[in-house]
């Protein structure tokens, strides 16, 4: 049947076309003008009568052209298609690529994968052990990192969430002194991740409808307010103004303040570093590991220049909360200028755009597809779906080029479009919390999730609780400072290491998280017995944190930059919240498991 172009009659819509038959039976759709060069957009729907089957338009879904560009007989499959595609009822929207599109994509496609790599493929290459994927700042047309200032940048911006945190858990000395008659190691942590975990489930539902730009500053203001507070609250006890179980009570609620800011931002960081190369979501995790180290040494320096005296103490938390102030007012000039950098506005506007491979918005769908026997590649569409089903015919070929069989055309008539299946009560019910496009992103990036929970999971258990306990004949209350310096640095050094050494097999990287749980039973014999602990030299404490938090670095780093190449580039930004996500999870849980530990072994 021979499609003919009518012009549209509106004068107000003379940028349209509408294409229909020699009979004026069908409409195949609309085709807009383009005219700022960004590549023509179609509207496929079909006005046919219920007992007529209109042939469906040439095969545009760009999963199935680009795989189809990679096969041996692709042209015969494409023409095969144009003839044999059922119609739909429901309206699909998507941009049709460009034969300068195809042409780029497959001369992208001699030199190297990219990031455009089928979601299957990069599982089968990390499942396999084999190199994932990489692309490098400049290619496709990418702005370069000069100087790598945006990565440095990022480093500094990403310690910045942390450093609150640091800045407190730094200051365990000083808490011990002011607050002898409570384990505010113990609470400190548990405040923290018990407000950090629901503000990042809050962003996670909030990251449409607020900027990254909002979602930051917001946090920074946070930080600030609770940071600057704390010489106040100093002040106000050291002139005997305020108790000491009230000075205890604002301590824990500037914690709290701090871990709804920092919940918000590293979800957002982390979603701002995937939409960029995946060094850049190590830079972020060198970021939070610079932090503590940077506060480490600054309350190396305060203590050691202000002496152990109470008005020494005193002094050295003034300038110790001061100083974590004004570098955090760096990281917020720092994030405004990398914002406004051309490297990074290249690939947001890059992430923002990308239409290739959006996910469905049913998903029980999805669901139905996995459970029939299909691996995942068509849970991915080119748009915005309104209906229940992608286009059966593309879906069954796309399928079949992944699972290497041969897929016969259908042709259905329009009665034999996919019903809609019964949503359990409970999936609707989780559907309401969680967004099904969230589902369908963790389905593939599960197992580095898995990973992350459990890595700081186990750490969180033991730190900084169990770790700052350690009782010290030679050392004194420096030994709780040097004990947090040294996990610092490690970790620092262990996610600098996932820079170079993060490629495994994802069943690799669940069992080397799994292995860590022996730290946990090696620090805490380094506490109890309390009068004589099993290991009882403190070096066998120093000992442990080294591996203890090189192993933090590099295990928890490679699952945080692994996660984001298993889904399309349009979802790495929700990859990365997700991940943040079972961070927070495993880190909740483990501050939970410590409090625990404080009532029951030390």
């Amino acid at each position: 049947m021979d499609w003919r172009r009518v012009q549209s009659s509106d004068p107000d819509d003379d940028d349209r076309d509408s294409y229909s038959d020699d009979d004026d039976k069908y409409q195949l759709g609309t085709r807009h003008r383009d005219r700022d060069g960004d590549g023509d957009e179609f509207a496929w729907h079909s006005q046919q009568p219920t007992d007529v089957a209109a042939p469906a338009p040439p095969l545009k879904h760009p999963v199935a052209r680009r795989l189809f560009a990679d096969s041996p007989a692709s042209s015969s499959a494409l023409t095969s298609s144009a003839s044999s595609q059922p119609p739909r009822r429901q309206r699909l929207e998507f941009a049709a690529l460009s034969d300068a599109d195809v042409d780029s994509s497959t001369a992208a496609r001699a030199q190297g994968p990219s990031r455009s790599t089928t979601v299957r493929q990069q599982q089968t290459w990390l499942e396999h052990g084999n190199s994932a994927p990489a692309w490098s700042d400049g290619s496709n047309g990418a702005p370069v990192d000069a100087r790598n200032l945006v990565y440095f940048g990022l480093v500094l911006c990403a310690g910045g969430f942390l450093m609150p945190y640091n800045t407190f858990v730094s200051a365990i000395d000083y808490f011990h002194s002011r607050y002898p008659d409570h384990e505010i190691a113990f609470f400190m942590t548990a405040v923290y991740m018990y407000t950090t975990f629901p503000a990042t489930f809050i962003n996670l539902r909030v990251v449409d409808r607020f900027s990254l730009n909002q979602r930051v500053y917001f946090s920074y203001a946070l930080f600030l307010i609770a940071l600057g507070g704390m010489p106040f609250i100093e002040g106000a006890m050291s002139s005997g103004s305020l108790s000491v179980d009230t000075g205890y009570a604002l301590t824990l609620l500037a914690v709290g303040t701090v871990g709804v800011g920092g919940g918000i931002q590293q979800g957002s960081y982390y979603g701002l570093a995937a939409q960029l190369p995946p060094r850049y979501t190590q830079a972020v995790m060198a970021g939070e590991s610079a932090a503590g180290l940077l506060v480490s040494f600054n309350r190396i320096v305060t203590k050691a220049a202000s002496g152990d005296s109470p008005a020494g103490l005193r002094d050295s938390t003034y300038a110790y909360f001061g100083l974590s102030f004004v570098t955090l007012l760096v990281c917020l000039v720092a994030f405004y200028a990398i914002q406004r950098s051309a490297f990074v506005r290249w690939f947001t506007q890059q992430g923002a755009e990308s239409i290739a491979m959006s996910p469905m918005t049913d998903f029980t769908q999805a669901d139905a597809s996995t459970a029939a026997g299909g691996n995942g590649a068509d849970k991915w569409s080119d748009g915005p779906m309104e209906g229940n089903a992608a286009h059966p015919g593309e879906r069954e070929q796309v399928r079949a080029f992944l699972n290497g069989t041969p897929s016969a055309p259908s042709v259905l008539s329009v009665e034999q479009v996919w019903p809609e299946a019964p949503v359990p009560w409970w999936k609707r019910a989780i559907h309401l919390v969680w967004p099904e496009t969230s589902w369908i992103v963790l389905k593939q990036i599960w197992k580095p999730a898995l990973s992350t929970c459990l890595c700081f999971f186990i750490t969180l258990a033991v730190f900084p609780g169990i770790d700052t306990s350690f009782p010290s004949k030679n050392w004194g209350d420096w030994y709780p400072v040097i004990i947090i310096a040294t996990f610092n640095l490690f970790d620092m050094v262990g996610k600098v290491l996932s820079a170079y050494v993060y490629q495994m097999p994802l069943n690799t990287l669940v069992l080397l998280n799994v292995a860590r749980l022996v730290f946990i039973p090696l620090l805490i014999l380094c506490a109890v017995p309390t009068d004589k602990p099993f290991f009882n030299h403190e070096s066998w404490g120093v000992i442990f944190n080294v591996f203890f938090g090189v192993t933090n670095g590099w295990l928890g780093s490679s699952a945080m930059i692994i996660g984001p190449t298993l889904v399309p580039e349009s979802q790495s930004e929700l990859a990365g919240t997700i991940l943040t996500f079972f961070l927070l999870t495993g880190l909740t849980i483990g501050a939970t498991v410590a409090i625990g530990f404080s009532e029951t072994i030390l």
